[in-house]
Order: structure tokens, then C-alpha cells, then sequence
């Protein structure tokens, strides 16, 4: 890992940490927000991890010691952690604080093992359970509705569509389901294999980048998002069909599929990286630049190079060392801009030394100036 992250810096290209982060316990779930923040979900809490350096910022582990925890997902702003507890209820976690939202009404669900979605709009929560999906208000908690899904349906994934308007679901069977996120009405059914012979059941999909991917045993399948035509399906067919693909996503660069088993050409449907097997029962993500790829293994995660070509961006010009002063003009330093996300700035002190800054700190000329530069 540290071999191929010196080839790619001596390119010169930096992106950030590049290792293994030891976790508390057995990793459940991952998310990588932005290309400087990872959620780890554990068993019985979920830890943030700094994707500069490595080092925690948060261990949220409030709960039980015996408590297990559910399906999780992140706001679109990256702000918050919604997770079902075996209470069971939807709790939703302060990920700039590392604290419990009390504010948040903290609904009851009707299982522990229930999927969580959230809108892409920031608005809904959609949570999925055998026969019904209900949805609650992202931000207080509060019911929104609830419908009827398919009455023998284990719900093993759950997702909104990028409009924010429609709920895909899939579970034990070979066949997803797109309902209206308001009325519950089926809109369209969708296949992950197209022989009706094989029942391979889908286990996870991933609504991103205009894509639909849907993976499971025995199969893959991507779909543009609204079409009921696949890219490509039936990958791991014929003597593969005993192989499980957990986990599924779109790439940032929309034109890779991330699975639990590689990586994926969507409009090919060849297989660029083969991971090894042993990864089959892994969480993942990527960064949104899509250098770096995490992939976590009972209590080990690693952040490794993607092996796939980062989103090329248009040359900026490069920042010049200048004086930062907070909001109350009291501190200063003299630092240059390494890099912005929708929280913080990450600054190279004369020194050397890396920093990272709040933008709610920073003084109105200087939270001027990154915007600038992100204009630029």
C-alpha cells in the first residue's frame, strides 16, 4: 500500500492518508465524506476517522454494551450518521460534534434488522422492513408515511433515487422494486439477472452518478437511472453463481462500478481490478475525487490507492503563503491553502506542519478568499 501511495505522490499528486486504521471492533459499514472524513459503523457504535492523517476525531459509542446496531447512512451534507439501534429506533449522530442528537425524536421501527436511506434532497428518511417502508422527517423525526412493500420481501437494500422522488428496494429475490417515495405505487420492477430461471436474490443496490447498481449472489446489473434496460447484467453467472457481491457503487468518475469483488468498466462491463476473494465480505467506499478506496475487513479498515484514474480537474493556480486570522481577529497564522471541503480548510504552516481549520472560525476575508479560490 505505502509502495504505490509513493509512486502516485512522486507524480505529484498528495491526496491524504494512505494505510490501515485499526477499529474498535468488527467494521459493519463504511463512508467516506467528501476526501476528508470516514465513518466507520461498528457493532454497537460508529467512530470518525480524519482522511488526511488517520488519526479518530469522534468514538460515538453511547449505547449499551450489548447493543447491536442496524443499517447505517450518511446526510448528503455529511453532517450526520442515521443508524438503527435494537432498541429498535432511528437515532441520528452530530458528526462535526462526535454527539447523539437529542433533538431528534429518535422513532421507533418495527425491527432491529430494518434498512435506512436517506433522500439525496436531505429531506426524508425512508426505512425499510419485511412487507412496509415508512418515512420520517430527515431533520425532527417525525412520521412523514408509510406503505405497504412486497408481503415476503426481506429488505436487504434500500435506496432513493437521485431526484429524491422514488424508493428502490430489493431483498431475497431476483427483482428490484421502485416505489413513489409519497403514494407507494410500484413505478417499475427490475431484474438483476435476465434468465427467470435463476433466482439469485439481490443484496445490495446503489442509486449514483445516474446509475442504478444492483449486486447480489450469483449476479450484477447496472441500469441508467429510469430505464428499465440494464447496461449490462448476468456477470457472475454460469460456474460463478456461488459468488456473493455485497456491495455496490458508482464511482465518482461515473464510469467505473465499485463491487465487493473489483472494479468494474459500466459501459463494458469488464472487470478492470479483481480483488481477492477474501474481500467478498467487506464494506467499502471512495472518496469523491476517487483516489482512494477503503475497504474494511473484521477490524481492520485500509485506505489503499482506487486504481482507477482520479477526475482530472482544470489546472487552478497554485495559492500563495498569506496570513489567516479567526473571527474574533485575536490568532492568526501564516499558512498556505491545502484544501477546502463543505466544513473545513486544511493549511501547511511555514513549518511544515498540516492544520485544519473550521470555516466558522475563520475570519469573513478569509472565508472570502477560499471561496475564491473554489470559484477559480
Amino acid at each position: 500500500i505505502q509502495e504505490q501511495a509513493q509512486l502516485i505522490r512522486a507524480s505529484g499528486r498528495d491526496f491524504g492518508f494512505v494505510g490501515v486504521i485499526d477499529a474498535v471492533e468488527k467494521v459493519l459499514d463504511v463512508a467516506a465524506i467528501e476526501n476528508d472524513l470516514l465513518v466507520v459503523q461498528g457493532k454497537s457504535g460508529i467512530a470518525t476517522y480524519d482522511l488526511l492523517d488517520g488519526s479518530r476525531r469522534h468514538l460515538m459509542y453511547d449505547l449499551p454494551p450489548d447493543s447491536e446496531l442496524g443499517s447505517m447512512t450518511v446526510s448528503p451534507d455529511g453532517r450526520s450518521a442515521y443508524v438503527v439501534t435494537d432498541e429498535p429506533a432511528l437515532v441520528r449522530y452530530d458528526l462535526d460534534t462526535g454527539q447523539r442528537d437529542s433533538k431528534f425524536e429518535a422513532p421507533e421501527v418495527p425491527r432491529k434488522d430494518a434498512m435506512v436511506a436517506v433522500s439525496p434532497n436531505g429531506k426524508l428518511i425512508a426505512v425499510g422492513v419485511l412487507g412496509k417502508i415508512a418515512t420520517f422527517d430527515a431533520k425532527t423525526g417525525k412520521s412523514v408515511g408509510q406503505f405497504r412493500s412486497r408481503p415476503n420481501l426481506l429488505v436487504y437494500g434500500l435506496e432513493f433515487a437521485s431526484e429524491s422522488r422514488t424508493i428502490h428496494l430489493c431483498g431475497n429475490g431476483p427483482t428490484s422494486y421502485e416505489y413513489d417515495a409519497r403514494t407507494g405505487v410500484v413505478i417499475q420492477e427490475r431484474r438483476i439477472v435476465a434468465d427467470k430461471r435463476n433466482n439469485a436474490y439481490t443484496y445490495r443496490l446503489k442509486a449514483s452518478g445516474g446509475y442504478l447498481a444492483a449486486a447480489g449472489r450469483g449476479a450484477l446489473a447496472v441500469w441508467p437511472e429510469g430505464s428499465d434496460r440494464p447496461l449490462f447484467q448476468d456477470i457472475f453467472t454460469g460456474d460463478r453463481t456461488d459468488v456473493m457481491a455485497r456491495w455496490a457503487k458508482v464511482a465518482p468518475d461515473k464510469e467505473h462500478l465499485l463491487v465487493s469483488h473489483g472494479i468494474w468498466n459500466i459501459q463494458t462491463g469488464n472487470n478492470v481490478v479483481r480483488f481477492l476473494p477474501s474481500w467478498e465480505e467487506t464494506a467499502m467506499s471512495m472518496t469523491e475525487d476517487g483516489a482512494r478506496l477503503i475497504m474494511a475487513l473484521d477490524k481492520t479498515v485500509f485506505v489503499v490507492p482506487s486504481c482507477i484514474e482520479p477526475m482530472r480537474e482544470p489546472e487552478k493556480p497554485k495559492p500563495e503563503y498569506r496570513t489567516w486570522t479567526d473571527n474574533s481577529g485575536k490568532f492568526s497564522i501564516r499558512a498556505v491553502l491545502l484544501g477546502t471541503s463543505s466544513r473545513r480548510v486544511a493549511l501547511r504552516k511555514t513549518d511544515g506542519s498540516t492544520v485544519q481549520v473550521p470555516l466558522s472560525v475563520l475570519s469573513d476575508g478569509d472565508r472570502n478568499y477560499v471561496k475564491e479560490i473554489g470559484e477559480q
